[in-house]
């Protein structure tokens, strides 16, 4: 299945989130831009961000999104609920990544790759309960770039059908519990 992207960031930007009430999910939201443009350019790889604001508000996502992206070709989609923009923008890419958004744990349910990155100590941004470790999680304020590389590029290589036998349960849990 030929995709349009190799990566899909879920934003969770939200600018009084950022800047006023969550300013920690702006830190995490910063490293893991850093790696995930870096890893890109390494591996001659393709990257997209699924907008979170609102059309009145998407001016300043996108501002804040380009002050920090180097390449050019890096598609920022903007948010159109009516289309589901978010899902679509999912499914044009082989995997899809986010700190703890529900549209990742969503995709998780429509067998969609996802990694969820939490950079900080903060439990907040976990994916709750027993399922929060596993080839699907990257989680501790320690994380390296060397280790997010290697598990992008592992996710990126597992077929399909190892990845939804991996995620099997975890899927189970979240969907049908």
């Amino acid at each position: 299945e030929n995709k349009e992207y190799d990566i899909c960031l879920i934003s969770q930007y939200r600018y009084n989130r950022f800047y006023k009430e969550v300013s920690e999910l702006k830190v995490i939201t910063d490293l893991l831009l850093e790696y995930l443009q870096r890893y890109c350019m390494e591996n001659n790889r393709r990257f997209c961000i699924a907008s979170n604001s609102k059309a009145n508000v998407f001016p300043k996502e996108k501002q804040y999104y380009d002050a920090r992206i180097d390449a050019s070709d890096v598609d920022i989609v903007p948010n159109d609920r009516s289309n589901y923009s978010t899902y679509r923008t999912i499914d044009k890419s082989e995997l899809s990544i986010c700190i703890n958004s529900t549209a990742g744990i969503e995709a998780l349910g429509r067998k969609r790759k996802i990694l969820f990155c939490n950079f900080s100590i903060n439990p907040f941004f976990d994916i709750q309960g027993k399922y929060r470790d596993g080839i699907w999680s990257l989680r501790d304020s320690a994380v390296t770039y060397e280790s997010f590389s290697n598990r992008i590029s592992c996710l990126l290589e597992m077929e399909k059908a190892v990845w939804n036998n991996q995620v099997r349960e975890f899927v189970e849990y979240f969907i049908f519990c």
